[in-house]
């Protein structure tokens, strides 16, 4: 028997199947898409991904109309993943986010083996930072924290040729690392991905360290002063972000010694050197 949900249309209520409301929002999207929108924003991401021209907040806005949350939770979850391969297959950046959304409403319910088959689907099917960020953070971030087998998937991810299935092994532990549970295989995955000399793998890793930082300060400096050589600038960047001066001055100039000595040094010797530093930038 067909899995039913509500789309509110002109004053009535209508029935469609899961498959019916994959096509209906496609359809939408065509008909709500802006040709004008749909050029800037496909320069905006150099023209890799075709968009129909909407915003996040329209497309959003087409997925609540056609998949209302009381009514999603009727589908199997064999109808979703369906639902979520026909969509993210689309050459359009919006119906690759709605696949997003529908996958989301069973991320109770995914497994190791269901992040194991997004191998290809990624390789295949993602091919900007856009959909390969929302699919990390908002799908496979929610099912490590339920499994922390599926870390070993991301860990595999980070040895992959495919620069966004290495970019989500990074950007799945950003909301992650600040908690300091997965500390030894974050630094696995940094250490795989800092090598890349792509641009959204480095910033993947810059992003992660950052954090990691909140978790274990000294295993955040400690990377970073091995892997110095092999960071973008912007990488470094990001990395450093969240730190505070004299320890951030220290690794932006490559003074790595000092910043080894830094974190390195008893707690209150520390805290004195960044009040030192504080007043001095404000005199």
């Amino acid at each position: 028997s067909l899995q039913f949900l509500y789309f509110i249309g002109a004053n009535k209520a209508q029935m469609l199947s899961c498959n019916t409301a994959v096509a209906t929002m496609r359809k939408l999207c065509r008909e709500r898409g802006c040709p004008k929108m749909a050029a800037q924003i496909s320069a905006y991401f150099k023209n890799v991904v075709e968009v129909h021209g909407m915003r996040t907040p329209s497309v959003k806005k087409i997925y609540s109309e056609t998949c209302p949350t009381k009514t999603t939770k009727a589908y199997s979850k064999k109808e979703v993943i369906t639902g979520f391969e026909s969509l993210i297959t689309s050459k359009y950046q919006e119906e690759k986010r709605l696949a997003i959304y529908l996958i989301q409403s069973k991320v109770k319910d995914l497994t190791l083996e269901d992040i194991q088959n997004l191998d290809s689907i990624i390789d295949e099917n993602v091919y900007d930072w856009a959909t390969c960020d929302i699919l990390s953070s908002t799908v496979i971030r929610h099912v490590i924290s339920k499994n922390k087998e599926v870390a070993s998937v991301m860990l595999e991810w980070s040895t992959a040729d495919c620069i966004w299935r290495k970019r989500s092994s990074c950007i799945s532990f950003v909301c992650l690392a600040r908690h300091g549970n997965h500390n030894d295989v974050i630094l696995k995955i940094c250490n795989n991905c800092i090598s890349s000399e792509e641009r959204f793998v480095q910033l993947g890793v810059g992003w992660l360290i950052r954090e990691l930082g909140q978790a274990d300060l000294k295993a955040a400096v400690t990377f970073i002063s091995k892997h110095y050589a092999e960071f973008s600038r912007e990488g470094l960047n990001y990395a450093i972000e969240k730190m505070k001066n004299p320890l951030r001055q220290h690794l932006l100039k490559g003074n790595l010694k000092e910043a080894i000595k830094h974190i390195n040094a008893p707690k209150a010797k520390r805290k004195r050197s960044q009040e030192s530093e504080s007043d001095s930038d404000s005199s």
